[in-house]
């Protein structure tokens, strides 16, 4: 793992960590004025890292956040601001079509209907016919009673509540009313991001979920790095990319006294000696009343909205 590490950037003194965003637009607004004060102009050299999840949920603002995002990443330089990409970007990249999926196009089959996990129940996603096929974790996001609450996303982006069924002209539609910049987005979204640092243990990893941790750390990571939807490392069942969209919220037993493992996702947060978790919208969403949250390494200060 020492030889990857060798080609990442320079050296960061600090890394702030924003846990999941689900819409919420006047959260980030906030936390972002208060990691300002905290910081100063030190946050201008000071990585970003967004851990995933920007649409869906309780958040109503998804378009409006993307395009803050997007402003934000052009504001900051190169390499400064790094997006994850979480389960719910990356089902929501998956129903827009096969071009706008972050991955790495040679890894993708044929037919992408050949995801789909032959157990699961017909009626818990969308079935109409596609060239092509669609992913699974697209027409499971697509399905008018998804539990990823994608409705909030169809609204954001100019869908009226009541129109949002399983109906082919319907994502057409959605398809249509999502710029090109916002799809450009979804489809650069990182898997894994990997940096060395000036505190201990001096290097962190970042993924939305977490690692299997009875399958080796360094395989995972290069599949990760590779953004390879195929590949069988990080997959318990295909169709599903188990560090994006998993429940494995332990340390990797491969990383331990090596890097801190950081990750959003779960719902809540909590910090340990090496193994990091901050989503503190993730259970219902960036609803109005919702607190986001940021980490500050190596002090580890919780910054709120």
């Amino acid at each position: 793992m020492e030889k990857y590490y060798k080609k990442k950037i320079k050296k960061s003194e600090k890394i702030v960590c924003i846990g999941d965003l689900h819409g919420g637009l006047q959260q980030i607004k906030s936390l972002w004025k208060n990691l300002e004060k905290e910081l100063g102009t030190e946050l201008k050299k000071t990585i970003v890292i967004f851990l995933g999840d920007y649409c869906d949920k309780g958040g109503m603002e998804t378009k409006q956040l993307i395009d803050w995002l997007i402003k934000l990443k052009k504001s900051r330089g190169k390499k400064m601001t790094r997006f994850l990409c979480g389960n719910h970007d990356f089902s929501f990249a998956c129903f827009l079509g096969r071009k706008t999926i972050p991955t790495d196009p040679k890894t993708l089959p044929p037919d992408l209907d050949t995801t789909i996990p032959k157990h699961i129940k017909p009626n818990r996603y969308i079935k109409y016919k596609i060239k092509g096929g669609m992913h699974f974790q697209g027409r499971r996001w697509g399905h008018y009673k998804s539990k990823y609450r994608s409705a909030n996303t169809f609204i954001s982006y100019g869908i009226k509540k009541g129109n949002i069924t399983n109906k082919l002209q319907i994502r057409q539609q959605l398809i249509d009313n999502v710029p090109n910049s916002h799809k450009k987005f979804l489809r650069e979204l990182e898997w894994v991001i990997m940096l060395k640092t000036k505190f201990p243990p001096y290097k962190i990893i970042c993924v939305h979920a977490g690692l299997i941790p009875d399958r080796p750390a360094k395989i995972q990571l290069k599949a990760l790095k590779k953004r390879d939807i195929g590949d069988k490392n990080i997959q318990l069942e295909y169709g599903r990319i188990h560090p994006i969209c998993g429940r494995d919220k332990a340390m990797h037993p491969d990383l331990v006294n090596k890097s801190i493992l950081i990750s959003g996702h779960f719902g809540y947060n909590e910090i340990n000696k090496d193994r990091i978790i901050i989503d503190n919208c993730g259970k219902k969403g960036c609803e109005p009343d919702a607190v986001l949250n940021a980490i500050i390494l190596p002090e580890r200060k919780i910054i709120s909205s």
